[in-house]
């Protein structure tokens, strides 16, 4: 290609991109105009550059490919450019728009997910498709190589298509997947991320680790939702007091003790259950606190069993503990149990010594 031939192109390039901008800077004008807001006015300047971007390089890539090979390696070479490009816009005008942070998150994936699977798909239209060239054998050939050599990646794959289609679970969401629990914090085409909580910190609080969870995982794990449909889970505390005390009194403090965190949310629980009703057979007799009174070795063992958020599972536990003490500690017909170890004297505590038995009559006598 001669230098002429290069200066021709770029100047109907110049005449297709001059035009488009000059167009988005007039509707940038008309946007700003009047009393809009400055947040919206900026927003809609994101959008016309971003528009703009699009339109010319989709036109001038159409010119480029009709130019022969050289036109095609300017394709290839400026598509991914003006598609990073058009993304980095919109992601900087969601930024400023979308104050949730998971469906800022969400829609950003999905923006950067659309620029790739435009570039294949220019990238294809250009060297494949344009040139009629029967590529249906080695598509074949090398697609089942990369079946054997990627299944657990197509697997993957196809779990987050299934994880999009069913929405086991979204981000921000607590789950349990198989051995694993943690709150997920990204949803990724391979793998899924979860902030761990458990392990060897008691009451599912954070470890602080990231976990990286094949999405493959769909197929061959349960996966157990703590916050999707229904937005509280049932935790039970257990308390051990002697045969001696006012059990019934103990049970009651317990039950007010309870009742006066659920109170506010009773409305919001009856609520997500009829939800839940609708969608799933679950049908949940009793949704305020109850105690359940059971006989042990040691004493009478009352479970308060409450519902709660799953993330202040060990905060309202804390809570409702410090009131049980309190109130115990005003009750004096009301101990704690424990187990405990009795030593047993036998000389002391036993029967007294019995005199001998008389020898048996068919025994010699002494002489």
């Amino acid at each position: 290609m001669s230098i002429a031939e290069v200066l021709h192109i770029l100047l109907r390039s110049a005449a297709v991109f001059i035009p488009v901008l000059l167009v988005a800077l007039g509707l940038s004008l008309l946007a700003t105009r009047g009393t809009t807001p400055d947040r919206l006015r900026r927003g809609r300047r994101w959008l016309l550059g971003a528009a703009s971007v699009a339109v010319a390089t989709a036109a001038t890539a159409q010119l480029w490919v009709r130019t022969g090979t050289h036109g095609r390696l300017l394709t290839t070479l400026a598509v991914p450019f003006a598609t990073y490009l058009v993304v980095l816009l919109l992601v900087a005008w969601l930024n400023r728009r979308v104050h949730d942070d998971p469906t800022r998150l969400k829609v950003r994936k999905g923006l950067i997910y659309l620029g790739v699977l435009v570039v294949a798909a220019t990238l294809v239209h250009v060297w494949v498709i344009r040139q009629q060239v029967n590529y249906t054998m080695v598509l074949s050939v090398v697609g089942a190589g990369l079946a054997l050599a990627l299944h657990q990646v197509l697997l993957s794959v196809t779990g987050w298509v299934l994880l999009l289609i069913q929405r086991h679970y979204d981000v921000g969401h607590r789950v349990q997947i198989g051995d694993l629990k943690g709150d997920v914090s990204d949803i990724g085409i391979f793998h899924t991320t979860l902030v761990e909580i458990g392990n060897w910190v008691d009451a599912d609080q954070s470890t602080g680790r990231l976990v990286t969870v094949p999405n493959s995982f769909v197929f061959t794990q349960p996966i157990y939702n703590y916050t999707r449909g229904f937005e509280y889970i049932w935790h039970e505390i257990r308390v051990l007091v002697t045969f001696e005390s006012h059990w019934r009194k103990a049970q009651q403090i317990l039950l007010d003790a309870a009742q006066e965190g659920v109170e506010p949310i009773a409305d919001k629980f009856r609520t997500q259950i009829r939800h839940m009703a609708r969608k799933y057979m679950i049908l949940y007799e009793h949704i305020t606190p109850i105690v359940y009174p059971r006989i042990l070795d040691s004493g009478v063992e009352l479970t308060l069993r409450y519902l709660t958020e799953p993330k202040r599972r060990r905060s309202t536990e804390a809570e409702l503990t410090g009131k049980i003490l309190d109130a115990f500690a005003e009750q004096p017909d009301i101990d704690f149990a424990y187990p405990t170890t009795r030593f047993y004297d036998a000389s002391r505590e036993g029967k007294a010594t019995p005199p001998p038995s008389p020898p048996p009559s068919d025994a010699p006598q002494p002489t």
